[in-house]
């Protein structure tokens, strides 16, 4: 018996080495850039941004064209072997490089950088772009904005693909609100559109969980005018006691849970201080004149305790995104940490006990820990919650925060103390809430079992996406730990 298993481990990893060989041979006939461990470049290639993680991509192929990518699918079609995309590769668990559970073909888009605005503020951008790019480049094609997020390395395709939220989205929707037409290239290595006409099916999924269906080579959004005046604030909390924290943190969210003008973004971020343990800041930006700022934020500035430092800036819009971001220039080496995440979304403001419990375990276990940690509490409603849950393959219209518990290694590089890492923001959730029902898959976290993440990042969405991910991939050609299941 065990000779047999032998035999059955032995042929299956010939059958592994034979793939792998026929893959490099069919993208060796092609003409992109293909960079293969045996490279010199590989290793700094196929670096993950998070350093908590090591892995190891069969290859690494960088194409010129959609036509390109499409022969490099095909190849890997013919090799069974797993392919996924990257874009700007920030997969907080490195699925941008197939994670650390499959070796997969990674399609880097790296070359795909056009950026297009027609006379009817269509945006076409293809997906090689980063944020910093989209952000400048649509705002010279006259004076255009989308709602993306802060960092500028981040690239438009997952960004896009999973959500994409940002300090605008009140106001505008999430970025994939934003899209109303994509190029996608299929498992089949077909070169199709997807829209509201075309494919509305594959469109439909392509905006929550794009990346398992196909590589999106370019986006086209919905822009918008950019508003003449953003108002930049800032008021911080500094060597405050717990309860008055509690007491910010609770003005905080009852304030945004009557949903006002949308034109009103804030953040509130808890992290480590000296002084007090624990410090809170809330940021945010409001989209027109500083008079309608104040009138509008003056109820929450009435709620809360007093002691808070504050500052107000009034920006053009691009200033007002660096203010925010910092440079949208892209052009040196891409930022790395080493860390791990967890995220929730809550649809009501948080009770007495649990805000209570939240602070005391951060104020006994996050004031005295070693980690690089912060706690960030980003508000939604506005107009994300003016589409159906089930109008994209994104599910949560209702939420009214999203938490991103973020904890890096204490000097921001490997090795990454799992013992303490995990189980400081295992803790840090659970004293939230011990039934979480959802959760961002931009804030992607890899521990989460198969039925956590299905049911957190899609909820009620999820069903669907299988079926359509067994008709336009049925040999699960794009896959990686969390990608979407074929249907039963």
């Amino acid at each position: 018996m065990a000779r047999a298993a032998n035999l059955i481990l032995l042929s299956a990893l010939l059958g592994f080495v034979a793939a792998k060989s026929n893959l490099t041979s069919c993208l060796s006939a092609l003409s992109p850039t293909l960079i293969l461990p045996s490279s010199p470049t590989f290793a700094a290639k196929s670096a993950a941004y998070n350093q908590r993680l090591d892995p190891s991509p069969l290859a690494l192929v960088y194409p010129l064209s959609s036509d390109d990518i499409a022969s490099a699918i095909r190849c890997a079609a013919e090799a069974d072997v797993p392919v996924v995309a990257r874009s700007g590769g920030h997969s907080y668990a490195a699925y941008g490089l197939g994670g650390t559970d499959e070796e997969a073909l990674v399609i880097s888009v790296d070359n795909l950088k056009a950026i297009n605005v027609d006379e009817r503020g269509k945006a076409t951008v293809q997906t090689g772009n980063r944020l910093g790019d989209v952000i400048q480049g649509v705002w010279e094609q006259g004076g255009r904005a989308l709602p993306t997020g802060t960092c500028p390395y981040i690239g438009i395709g997952g960004h896009a693909s999973f959500g994409g939220y940002g300090p605008f989205s009140r106001k505008a929707g999430i970025l994939l609100d934003r899209i109303v037409g994509a190029e996608v290239v299929l498992a089949n290595g077909t070169i199709s559109s997807a829209s509201e006409t075309e494919h509305p099916e594959l469109f439909w999924a392509l905006r929550g969980a794009g990346p398992s269906f196909g590589i999106v080579t370019s986006w086209t959004f919905d822009t918008l005018p950019a508003p003449n005046n953003t108002v930049s604030f800032t008021l911080n909390y500094s060597g405050h006691s717990k309860e008055d924290l509690v007491l910010a943190f609770d003005a905080f969210q009852t304030f945004f849970a009557g949903d006002p003008a949308g034109e009103l973004n804030a953040v509130l971020v808890l992290r480590p201080d000296r002084r007090s343990g624990i410090s809170l800041k809330i940021e945010g930006n409001y989209y027109g004149s500083e008079v309608d700022f104040r009138s509008t934020a003056q109820p929450l500035l009435d709620a809360l305790p007093q002691g808070y430092d504050q500052q107000v800036n009034n920006y053009g819009w691009i200033d007002g995104v660096v203010a925010t971001s910092g440079s949208l220039s892209t052009s040196g080496p891409p930022p790395h940490d080493t860390f791990y995440v967890k995220s929730l979304f809550i649809n009501e403001t948080l009770p007495s006990d649990a805000l209570d419990a939240y602070f005391s375990y951060l104020f006994d276990k996050g004031a005295n820990s070693t980690l690089g940690w912060f706690a960030m509490s980003d508000v939604y409603n506005g107009a994300i919650s003016t589409i159906r849950s089930n109008a994209t393959a994104f599910p949560h219209r209702s939420a009214l925060l999203s938490f991103q518990l973020y904890a890096s290694s204490p000097n921001y590089s490997p090795p990454y103390p799992s013992d303490e890492g995990f189980s400081f923001l295992d803790g840090l959730l659970s004293s939230i809430t011990t039934d979480a029902q959802a959760a961002y898959a931009n804030y992607v976290d890899p521990r989460l079992s198969q039925e956590q993440w299905e049911t957190q990042y899609f909820g009620h969405n999820y069903l669907r996406l299988r079926e359509i991910k067994s008709q336009v991939d049925p040999g699960n050609l794009f896959r990686w730990q969390q990608s979407v299941r074929l249907a039963d």
